[in-house]
């Protein structure tokens, strides 16, 4: 009966529309800590998830996404975790919500604050399946919480990387500005997916972004007449003012 509650609960966290995020592939997740010292036992307890506090958790991630910071199986994280979480089961007037959003801020590294955030993420070359889930987790803050983003985009190199030789920082081809998401396949109304966009010029991309679902790939299509360069450094900038305000805990 207990093993099957909280399989149960590791469901409902999946199906969440942040948590969804963190368990849609084994590369993107909170580390098992999370669930052993909190998440499990207080929504065992309260017969119920809390998406606010697994919203939380996944701004916690995203934010430190790249950064070689502490994780919750650190003992400032855990020892907390395991403090707040009894507390909570001995007494559930306990605001658990807070006492961990205490210990997440009280433990915010240095590198993550807002200036050396914003600063980092400007240098910052990002892969494939780290880069996809940053972006989803950011377009599913700008949307509607009525609008369930699809976990089956695919990344896209605005600027394409085949003139990356063109670029004269060419470090700028897998940058935050430089990506963003679409559809992977081709869709039965005619939408054409990622495979048919190839390494096409912007010019020829553009109209192609403006059906997309993504509100991120659209965005780019309506702000931009052209991508070089110089776009391609102003919507990092623009990125990451996002991930700054909607990461932040």
């Amino acid at each position: 009966m207990i093993v099957e509650r909280l399989f149960e609960i590791i469901d409902k966290i999946s199906k969440d529309r942040f948590g969804r995020l963190l368990n849609n592939t084994q590369r993107i997740c909170l580390s098992w800590e999370a669930y052993m010292w909190c998440l499990l036992p207080i929504f065992y307890k309260t017969n119920n998830i809390n998406a606010d506090l697994i919203k939380l958790m996944t701004k916690f991630y995203f934010r430190n996404l790249q950064f070689k910071n502490r994780n919750f199986n650190n003992l400032c994280y855990s020892n907390e975790f395991i403090r707040i979480t009894n507390s909570f089961l001995k007494n559930k007037d306990t605001d658990y919500y807070k006492e961990i959003e205490v210990c997440l801020k009280n433990n915010k590294h240095i590198s993550i604050n807002d200036e050396n955030y914003c600063n980092s993420m400007k240098d910052m070359n990002f892969k494939s399946t780290n880069a996809t889930h940053l972006l989803m987790f950011l377009e599913t803050c700008i949307n509607t919480d009525k609008h369930i983003v699809p976990l089956d985009y695919t990344l896209e190199h605005v600027f394409c990387q085949k003139d990356k030789t063109k670029l004269s920082n060419q470090h700028l081809m897998d940058c935050i500005g430089n990506l963003t998401l679409y559809e992977g396949k081709n869709s039965e109304n005619g939408h054409k997916g990622n495979s048919a966009l190839g390494s096409k010029p912007y010019a020829n991309k553009k109209q192609s972004y403006s059906k997309s679902n993504c509100m991120l790939t659209r965005n780019i299509s309506q702000n931009y007449d052209s991508f070089e360069e110089k776009n391609i450094i102003d919507r990092s900038n623009e990125i990451i003012e996002q991930l700054n305000k909607y990461t932040n805990y």
